[in-house]
């Protein structure tokens, strides 16, 4: 049970050890099951479970012998064949309510995680197998473990953030400056080698 279990907690591919472990669980018929422990029956059962292995026969001899011994197994171990069964859809009648009558005890305290598969099983027994309410987990506990699913699916990142506010457009640059206008030339000054009517200016005249 230890091999399948790891391998379903790594998520590899096993599927030569889960056929031994299925083969060397059966032997003949029902074969070394029959000397699981609690620990035993619920690794390996999770184990499949989770893979999605099915094994109808193995789940049959598990079914045998976690009624034999189900007094002896504790509240996860119970949860892990519970949610187990439910999730292979393994309709093996006589353990869902064994199982069922051991999880409504008063000596049976689950942990969150615990209440989760529960739940798993709980909404399975109702909507597949379509069991009476007197056949069901007491309807409290049902509700303790959908509100343990619940508060595992809702988001753990606190409010969601504000919505971004836009970026201001970046202004616009500067118009290029104008080239400072440049004044005319002041008027040019007459010539003193001539007057404004083209004569030599007089002292030019008598040198001539």
């Amino acid at each position: 049970s230890n091999i399948v279990h790891g391998a379903a907690h790594a998520r590899v591919d096993a599927d030569d050890v889960f056929d031994a472990v299925a083969a060397a669980a059966l032997g003949d018929g029902r074969g070394s099951a029959v000397r699981f422990e609690p620990v035993n029956v619920a690794q390996t059962a999770w184990a499949f479970a989770t893979v999605g292995r099915a094994a109808p026969a193995l789940f049959d001899a598990l079914a045998h012998v976690s009624e034999l011994q189900l007094d002896y197994f504790d509240s996860q171990e119970l949860a892990m064949t519970a949610w187990a069964f439910a999730t292979t859809d393994a309709r093996c009648l006589s353990l869902v309510a064994a199982l069922t009558r051991q999880l409504s005890t008063a000596r049976v305290e689950l942990e969150p995680s615990s209440m989760r598969l529960v739940h798993a099983f709980s909404e399975w027994c109702a909507r597949e197998l379509r069991l009476p309410e007197a056949e069901l987990l007491p309807a409290e506990l049902r509700e303790r473990c959908r509100q343990a699913e619940e508060r595992y699916r809702r988001p753990h990142d606190g409010p969601p953030a504000p919505p971004a506010q836009e970026a201001a457009p970046p202004p616009p640059p500067p118009a290029a400056a104008s080239p400072p206008e440049i004044p005319p030339p002041p008027p040019s000054q007459p010539s003193a080698a001539a007057s404004s009517d083209g004569e030599l200016p007089a002292n030019k005249a008598e040198l001539m």
